[in-house]
């Protein structure tokens, strides 16, 4: 394969990419598709087929699965070698193509190309990976004021600053340094939950990233600062925007059930039980949906002090999901006495 490495000044991501794609169709004229990948990106070829490659596309989708191996995401990294195609953000960058046509019938579609990213890329090894990206954040906010995306990424790399131990650096005097990443976090996660970015266009999608903002602001609320009524609100919320997905009402029976609230958890958790992954493009979880919402219904259902309930859902539960329960059911029928007396 032809190619050549190219030397440009770094001004983050989008501006440095953007180079690189004008330097592309300009050496490349005649290629029809360009891809961007990362450098921790294997790509599987026996998922790729030139024949996928549709040139009335702008864009095309790709599956990439996850380094710690539990889950994937879809990104719109292949792109028509065309004029006018950009990467905007120095960071969490994102990949912008005009129309092929006035008349084009679809914009972007999905094929079946896959590729494995891997743990240890250079950011990461070259230390200060969130300290560089606050920096690029809050300097495409200056241009870019109330940019939804910056402000979500703003919130995760505040969260990824919050340091071992952030409760005891809220509690101490004066706060530690974990303590002001904590609260910025949660500041950028609520103002992100509360711009409904798609429904000012009219669009009938999730906004994902609105729902991950809502999911992430009711992990901070209950995981270090102890608030179940500001968990249960941005779950519930998020619950709300997108009803078919299955995360924000398992963090919720979740949530219940660690409280040993074994009636209320339950109540939750069956309706998890029914649900079916839906596609969606970032962070799924089949686990959740194979196994993981059974496994907490029946541990839900140890802390019901109703003997019969008790025993119908474990039965429930057996009958769903007896390869992957079995061994948990036995487990938790003989740890709780409820259970333990109903058998």
């Amino acid at each position: 394969m032809p190619g050549e490495v190219l030397i440009v000044d770094f001004d983050g991501m989008g501006p440095t990419w953007t180079k690189v794609v004008q330097h592309g169709l300009k050496m490349y004229p005649d290629a029809t598709h360009g891809i961007l990948a990362d450098a921790d990106f294997t790509p599987l070829a026996s998922t790729l087929s030139k024949w996928d490659l549709d040139r009335s596309c702008s864009k095309h989708t790709f599956t990439v699965l996850e380094a710690d191996g539990t889950g994937t995401r879809v990104m719109d990294w292949i792109y028509r070698n065309i004029q006018g195609a950009r990467v905007e953000r120095r960071t969490h960058q994102i990949l912008l193509v005009p129309k092929t046509s006035e008349d084009q019938p679809t914009y972007q579609r999905q094929i079946g190309f896959t590729v494995k990213e891997f743990f240890g890329g250079y950011q990461d090894r070259a230390g200060n990976k969130s300290g560089r990206y606050l920096q690029w954040l809050y300097k495409d906010l200056e241009e870019m004021p109330g940019d939804a995306r910056t402000i979500y990424y703003l919130a995760k790399e505040h969260m990824e600053l919050i340091g071992p131990d952030p409760v005891r650096d809220l509690r101490t005097k004066p706060p530690g340094p974990g303590a002001y990443h904590l609260r910025k976090s949660l500041e950028y996660y609520q103002m992100r939950s509360a711009m409904d970015v798609l429904g000012a266009t009219g669009s009938s999608s999730v906004d994902e990233e609105r729902y991950w903002a809502m999911l992430k602001a009711a992990e901070i609320c209950e995981r270090w600062l102890y608030n179940s009524t500001c968990c249960l609100e941005y779950w519930g919320q998020a619950w709300a925007l997108d009803p078919p997905r299955a995360d924000a009402p398992f963090y919720i029976g979740q949530h219940y059930r660690l409280r040993r609230d074994g009636l209320n958890a339950v109540k939750v958790l069956r309706k998890t039980a029914k649900m079916t992954m839906p596609r969606r493009n970032n962070f799924q979880w089949p686990y959740l949906y194979e196994c993981l919402r059974h496994i907490e219904l029946v541990r839900a259902g140890s802390h019901m002090t109703q003997v019969l309930i008790c025993v119908l859902i474990c039965v429930l539960i057996c009958v769903l999901m007896r390869s992957c329960m079995y061994p948990y059911m036995r487990l938790y029928m003989s740890r709780t006495s409820t259970c333990q007396a109903a058998r």
